[in-house]
């Protein structure tokens, strides 16, 4: 095959430099090749009459095998603009697939000035904004470059009010979560102005990142566009069972759950705490926040974050221990009772450890301490940490009965299923001790009977056959005070 020469001679300097850019734009890599040598002697920076360069051209219509070939050229100018005054970045965002992306951005953010580097990504940004599932992975390769805090964090409040399918996205994409200053007010009226549009799932997003935003002032302005009440508490109460659920896997005592206090303690106070999701994530029995935290426990014995969950909502005076779910249970009807007779080695020594230590304040005893109590301070710590090592629902039960003492407002007793009955059928002793003296729950018939077919296990355990003699005692004469009509079923011998 003959080789095709190229005679410089033939075409002025201008004419050859706008038809190696036309060969570039079109892809041609064999004229591209024949022009090469001469580009190399004469300027791998050559332009047409309106200042594109060879490198624009071909980026912009994605011509990536020529885009390469010119890359490698040494000499290359990045910093030329056409005669519009646009660069190799503004012609690099008008292609589709964005070949030698970052390469290119690179150098163009140590060219250009901040103002103007940014401004010409927003604009591309924008562009994506209408139809962004469409343009995802060019938003998000655009977004990575973008400094999402300038201009008052305009790409945030453009995004919030462009409407549609796509603020939810937008929102999870750009919100500055690595962002130290609050969002300004503009963008706050933006994401109020696109919840009261129906976008209500923006209220929880925002408050998992609330160190940004002014949660206060967000609702209020909701409340402001009519966004209902009803509405609002539903997001909260959404976005903290979430929360409740963001675990790492498994380890060898348990699970390590990833849980920020602050920000869940920010929704309790946000939200109606007698808040019941009838038709929601806590499914058709429906569920206050306290009755979806304590649910959480038979799934983790060892959380003991949710201990402190539970004392944080019992701390609020405005909680209705009466609200009940459609099943017709109050909180008190949720709290698990771990059975005696299913426990692993850990959750067993944790049992044996309340069973000793049972007698500290909760009983008539004085409580006794490890170390000796210099002052009431250290007096409380001392018994934070004897609690500590009880079962986790007689932890649970503590906090209740603080919460009874504190306010008067409900009663151990109204429940749906006793919980003396549940510790009776769980073979659990010290949880029955604790609810007879400390909580002063009644014995009713089903009480009775089912300690009755407890005293009827053969258990050899000596230690445990006395506890069963004497609480039998108790049970027949708290029994025979309360109800005369009641027949208790003596205990069987040790």
């Amino acid at each position: 095959m003959k080789k095709i020469k190229l005679d410089p001679t033939v075409m002025s300097s201008e004419n050859l430099a706008a038809a190696f850019v036309g060969a570039c734009e079109a892809g041609d890599e064999k004229m591209v090749e024949i022009m090469l040598p001469w580009v190399k002697r004469t300027d791998v920076n050559c332009s047409d009459r309106m200042g594109v360069t060879a490198l624009m051209a071909a980026l912009a219509k994605d011509q990536y095998e020529v885009g390469g070939t010119l890359l490698d050229l040494p000499g290359l100018d990045f910093s030329l603009r056409d005669i519009q005054g646009k660069t190799v970045l503004d012609y690099l965002l008008q292609s589709k697939s964005s070949f030698f992306f970052d390469e290119i951005v690179e150098e163009m953010e140590n060219i250009l000035p901040h103002e103007e580097f940014n401004n010409v990504l927003l604009k591309k940004l924008k562009e994506c904004l209408p139809e962004l599932k469409e343009n995802l992975t060019m938003f998000k390769r655009v977004l990575a470059w973008y400094d999402v805090s300038f201009r008052n964090s305009e790409l945030f409040t453009q995004a919030m009010k462009a409407g549609g399918d796509s603020i939810i996205l937008a929102f999870q994409l750009i919100y500055p979560e690595d962002i130290p200053d609050k969002l300004s007010q503009d963008a706050l009226v933006a994401i109020a102005t696109a919840v009261a549009a129906g976008h209500t799932a923006l209220i929880g997003l925002v408050l998992y990142s609330h160190e940004m935003v002014d949660m206060v002032e967000l609702l209020s302005l909701c409340r402001e566009k009519g966004v209902p009440e009803y509405s609002i508490n539903k997001e909260l109460y959404k976005a903290l069972s979430l929360m409740l659920y963001k675990i790492s896997p498994p380890t060898y005592m348990g699970y390590v759950w990833e849980f920020n206090m602050d920000t869940f303690k920010l929704g309790l106070n946000l939200m109606d705490i007698n808040y019941l999701d009838k038709n929601g994530v806590s499914g058709p029995m429906g569920l206050t926040i306290l009755m979806r935290v304590l649910k959480n426990f038979h799934m983790h014995i060892f959380w003991i974050e949710g201990v402190k969950i539970v004392k944080e909502i019992l701390m609020k005076k405005e909680l209705d221990l009466s609200v009940m779910n459609k099943n017709e249970e109050t909180a008190l009807d949720l709290i698990d009772v771990y059975d005696n007779y299913d426990l692993t080695p850990v959750q067993d020594l944790r049992l044996k450890s309340s069973r000793k230590l049972i007698e500290g304040d909760l009983g008539s005893q004085k409580p006794r301490c490890l170390l000796p109590v210099v002052n009431v301070v250290k007096f409380e710590k001392t018994i934070d940490h004897i609690k500590s090592t009880w079962a986790l629902d007689i932890q649970l039960l503590c906090l209740f009965k603080k919460r009874q003492e504190s306010f008067k407002d409900f009663d151990f007793n109204d429940v749906k299923q006793t919980l003396l009955s549940k510790a009776i059928k769980s073979c659990r002793m010290d949880l029955i001790r604790f609810l007879l003296i400390n909580c002063n729950v009644k014995v009713l018939q089903c009480d009775v009977e089912a300690w009755s077919w407890l005293c009827s296990l053969e258990i050899k355990d000596r230690d445990w056959c006395e506890v069963r003699n004497v609480l039998s005692k108790v049970i027949e004469k708290i029994a025979l005070e309360d109800s005369p009509v009641i027949k208790v079923v003596g205990s069987q011998p040790g």
